[in-house]
């Protein structure tokens, strides 16, 4: 490949926008001073020039225009409202796809950061780092629990014994009353009935015991075992009818398979 001349890169630098300083072109991986588009005087190669990169200011990269930086507030359901875009470093003001005026610079906005009204939601409730990590560990906290208080043990997967997943146990939490006063703080899992009103009564099922019905969100766990017999036995035959219902909405292949697996 020939050389380029001085005029070829001095005409390369301005078709970018950016002002070469020096008089003479040595090669392509020579530093060669330069104004870049931003305006800040930097030292680059035309190599790394022709590959794209600027001075630390534009992040290395070829420069945003005001063109593509509004573009990119309306695909993220943002408004811009500032005019100038100077570089990625500098604040924009804008207003958030929640209706928040805010301001952030370019490079904050392209990694995700929004105002602090969408943080609070970002880091809160079901979206929070938090539930994600524990929702299992919640559920198999249960398990334990109740296997304690029954004075068994079982090697097998929780979810095999209750018969939901840590999905369905997450959304019944966030549909539960206490859900609001729960969700931005340090909360459990606790249960309607103690263990205690199934153990009185020989109750040693845990996919009744743990049954989404009898769980709640709350902050701190309750240590009673006190329980009303009346609304247990109400509750209680009506989760035993909807599992009868279950079981008789089920095909007949699928009930014939049930029972050689229980028989099994």
């Amino acid at each position: 490949m020939n050389k380029k001349t001085y005029d070829e890169v001095k005409k390369i630098f301005s078709d970018n926008g950016c002002i070469l300083l020096e008089e003479d072109y040595i090669n392509s991986k020579y530093p060669m001073c330069y104004i870049c588009v931003c305006g800040k005087e930097s030292k680059i190669s035309l190599s790394s020039f022709s590959q794209g990169r600027r001075c630390i200011d534009c992040g290395g990269k070829k420069k945003h225009t005001y063109e593509s930086v509004k573009s990119y507030f309306d695909e993220q359901g943002c408004i811009l409202l500032s005019k100038d875009y100077i570089n990625s470093h500098e604040k924009l003001e804008y207003i958030c796809s929640c209706g928040t005026f805010d301001s952030k610079n370019f490079n904050n906005f392209r990694n995700g950061q929004r105002c602090s009204n969408c943080k609070k939601n970002k880091v809160s409730s079901e979206n929070h780092w938090s539930w994600k990590a524990e929702k299992d560990s919640k559920g198999r906290d249960l398990i334990k629990q109740s296997l304690k208080c029954l004075y068994s043990y079982r090697n097998v997967k929780s979810y095999n014994l209750i018969g939901y997943t840590s999905n369905e146990l997450q959304e019944r939490m966030q549909l539960h009353d206490n859900w609001l006063n729960c969700k931005d703080r340090d909360w459990y899992i606790d249960y309607v009935f103690p263990i205690k009103a199934f153990v009185d009564h020989g109750i040693s099922d845990l996919s009744i015991i743990n049954h989404l019905d009898n769980l709640k969100p709350v902050l701190e766990k309750s240590k009673s075992e006190e329980y009303s017999e009346l609304e247990f036995c109400r509750w209680l035959t009506k989760i035993r009818q909807k599992k009868i219902n279950l079981v008789c909405n089920l095909s007949w292949k699928t009930r014939i398979l049930c029972g050689k697996r229980a028989n099994g």
